[in-house]
C-alpha cells in the first residue's frame, strides 16, 4: 500500500513538473512560425472554418496536437503542421495559447441562439440526451482540462466539428454519441448559441 502511495506521488510531482517546464517564449516563436496563417494572431482564428485556440485548456490542446502528429485525429493540413513537432515543442505551443484571452465571436442571430440554450444547458430527458454544460459548463468554459471551451467559437467551426463526431472522422466516444443524436438544424442551433456564450 505504501508502496502505490509513493508511485502515486512520484507521478503527480512528474506531471507538475512537466507543467511548469512549458517555455511559453518558445511557444510564441513556433506557434508564429507554423500557426499563425491559419489561426490567426494569438490563436484569435478570423478565418471561421479554423478554431479559435485563445484561451484554450492546455492538456486539451496538448492532447489535439499530438493526435495530429500521431494520426489518430485526421487532417492533412494539421498532420503536416504538427509532423515535425516533439512532445516539450507541443506543451510550449499549448501553454503559450491557453494564455492568451479568449476571444469571442459573438452570434449573428440571437432569436437562432436562443433556440439552443435550453438543449446545452439541460438536455432532453425523453431522448436521453445529456447537457452540453455538463461537461462544457454552463458558461462553455469547459468543466474538465480535456472538455474544450466552447464559448465564442466560430459556428462554422463548430457545426463542422459535430458533424465530424456524426461521421466519425473524429473520435470520442461520449461525443459520437450524442452528437448524432441531434439533427441538423440543432446542430446550427447549438453553434450560433456557442459563438455568442461568454464568461
Amino acid at each position: 500500500m505504501l508502496k502505490r502511495f509513493f508511485l502515486v506521488i512520484t507521478a503527480c510531482t512528474a506531471l507538475a513538473a512537466v507543467a511548469q517546464e512549458a517555455d511559453t517564449n518558445a511557444g510564441k516563436e513556433l506557434y508564429t512560425a507554423k500557426c499563425l496563417s491559419c489561426h490567426g494572431i494569438n490563436g484569435a482564428s478570423v478565418i471561421a472554418i479554423n478554431p479559435i485556440l485563445s484561451g484554450q485548456h492546455v492538456d486539451y490542446l496538448r492532447e489535439q496536437i499530438t493526435a495530429y502528429r500521431d494520426g489518430s485525429r485526421k487532417n492533412a493540413v494539421m498532420a503536416a503542421m504538427a509532423k515535425g513537432l516533439n512532445d516539450q515543442e507541443i506543451l510550449n505551443i499549448a501553454a503559450y495559447l491557453a494564455e492568451q484571452t479568449p476571444v469571442i465571436v459573438g452570434a449573428k442571430d440571437i432569436e437562432t441562439a436562443k433556440q439552443a440554450e435550453r438543449l446545452y444547458r439541460g438536455g432532453s430527458i425523453e431522448r436521453g440526451l445529456a447537457a452540453c454544460a455538463a461537461c462544457h459548463g454552463p458558461a462553455g468554459a469547459g468543466v474538465a482540462a480535456l472538455a474544450p471551451r466552447l464559448a465564442g467559437q466560430h459556428p462554422e467551426y463548430t457545426v463542422t466539428a459535430l458533424k465530424a463526431y456524426i461521421s466519425g472522422e473524429r473520435q470520442n466516444p461520449q461525443m459520437n454519441v450524442i452528437a448524432s443524436q441531434l439533427s441538423e438544424n440543432e446542430i446550427n442551433n447549438l453553434a450560433e448559441f456557442l459563438a455568442g456564450l461568454s464568461y
